[in-house]
């Protein structure tokens, strides 16, 4: 994984793998109704520094077995207006590349992932005196695991022969 620091509050994560999928915003006994995130896992002392100095709450679990590293990650949230607007957010799937909406986002919570890229927006928030950084999503790109059977039996324009 690659965190970049980019400006205008941007940081992009390349080569990263998420966790505690929640893209359709479905209630949980950690996730109230229409709350859609997700969270990117931080997997060196290094990318924890960075984002904490910058006021994330990187989340660090203990280990569960002695001599296993800490889990670590950052939550990710995002939104889709009244309109549909919402962060940039793709699937590449058989190789193709797909623009996800409000109405398609939520098949992120099924897809087998092999590689994941955001660009997450730092918002500074303050609210009865506590102050925070938020990761909100603005775009990124989710690339879908495939195998040889996912292809086989198809010609080079992806119909069944």
């Amino acid at each position: 994984m690659e965190v970049k620091f980019v400006g205008n509050n941007l940081v992009e994560f390349n080569d990263c793998r998420i966790c505690f999928r929640n893209f359709s915003g479905v209630a949980s006994k950690y996730n109230r109704s229409g709350d859609r995130n997700f969270s990117i896992v931080i997997d060196s002392e290094e990318a924890k520094n960075l984002l904490v100095e910058r006021g994330f709450n990187v989340k660090i679990k203990p280990p569960r077995e002695e001599g296993d590293a800490p889990f670590m990650y950052l939550q990710v949230k995002f939104k889709y207006d009244n309109n549909g607007h919402g962060p940039s957010l793709y699937l590449e799937s058989f190789g193709n590349r797909v623009l996800l909406d409000a109405n398609s986002v939520g098949t992120l919570d099924q897809v087998d992932i092999e590689n994941c890229y955001f660009d997450i927006r730092a918002f500074d928030w303050e609210m009865d005196g506590d102050t925070g950084t938020s990761a909100w999503l603005n775009g990124g790109l989710v690339i879908q695991r495939t195998d040889r059977f996912a292809t086989m039996g198809m010609d080079r324009f992806g119909e069944a022969q």
